[in-house]
């Protein structure tokens, strides 16, 4: 009950901004100072909305988050992805990166707590589609912001297995690709003498810094995801 106090009262600041409409769609903006539309961010606060409508059945959000998934449904590429966003100048922020995962994720939500309709989980799929066949190879590698292969970053691998992990079990053919991707990063970017994780690895070095946020939280994060899972499976 503390906790779901806490998110309430993120909810009742969320559901007061200023945000962008249009006609039938919305997009939180990135911040209350900058009038940016960044397609994950809005994802995200959307889907922490669904998320707490799943436990506190307030229907008062529903409207928020149908019509920002909206705008983001409308805002894909026709090849799945989705671009970072649009300046408040109005100027597209062209970047393909681990945020493809962060939108992914949020949708996965949208579907499994608001609103399975089929058209979200085409999106879903398509996001999904393009995130693996051109943002990692299929051992496991990924892209760093794509078409840009190098360096590969730590991040974009743990978002990988993130994402993967979460949407096995509605798009099944995902399935196995996120133990693919530990299996590479682990083999290739992680330090058993130190127990950290590495930062970037490039062509003919490795960049071996260890940010406790950016390597190691996010690795924490993408293994715990894979435990859990497979402790569920199991428990199954």
């Amino acid at each position: 009950n503390k906790y779901l106090e806490i998110a309430i009262k993120i909810a009742n600041f969320l559901t007061t901004l200023n945000v962008y409409e249009d006609s039938d769609s919305l997009c939180f903006y990135y911040t209350t100072a900058l009038k940016n539309k960044i397609y994950n961010a809005s994802a995200h606060a959307a889907a922490f909305l669904g998320r707490l409508y799943s436990h506190t059945s307030n229907k008062e959000y529903l409207p928020i988050v149908h019509r920002a998934f909206r705008y983001v449904i409308k805002n894909q590429n026709q090849d799945g992805s989705w671009y970072y966003g649009q300046s408040h100048d109005g100027s597209t922020l062209k970047l393909v990166d681990y945020h493809q995962g962060f939108i992914i994720d949020a949708l996965y939500c949208y579907l499994k707590y608001v609103d399975n309709n089929q058209i979200y989980l085409d999106s879903l799929h398509k996001a999904a589609l393009f995130y693996k066949e051109h943002q990692f190879s299929p051992e496991g590698k990924s892209v760093f912001r794509y078409p840009k292969r190098w360096p590969v970053d730590i991040h974009n691998q743990a978002q990988g297995i993130i994402t993967f992990k979460l949407i096995q079990e509605m798009v099944p053919i995902f399935s196995g690709f996120s133990e693919i991707i530990a299996k590479w990063t682990v083999n290739n970017m992680y330090d058993y003498n130190s127990k950290c994780f590495y930062y970037q690895k490039w062509p003919f070095y490795m960049n071996k810094i260890s940010y406790t946020r950016w390597n190691q939280a996010w690795m924490l994060y993408a293994i715990s995801c894979m435990l859990d899972n497979t402790r569920d499976s199991k428990a199954t």
